[in-house]
């Protein structure tokens, strides 16, 4: 797991460029992580979204 990724998908708006470049980055435990994070978070709709399609697709690929 990444730190710095894990801080970048937690602490910036998914519309960030940064979030996106991350997010095209993590693994699948920071993914799973950054989603705890979220799920805290009031404004957490479009984040969890992006982050569970990515998690989705790097299963399905190391299936």
């Amino acid at each position: 797991m990444s730190d710095t990724t894990l801080i970048w998908l937690t602490n910036c708006p998914p519309s960030d460029h940064n979030f996106k470049s991350e997010l095209k980055k993590a693994d699948v435990a920071t993914i799973r992580k950054a989603i705890e994070v979220w799920n805290k978070k009031a404004e957490r709709k479009t984040a969890i979204k992006l982050l569970t399609a990515r998690l989705r697709k790097l299963e399905k690929e190391n299936v």
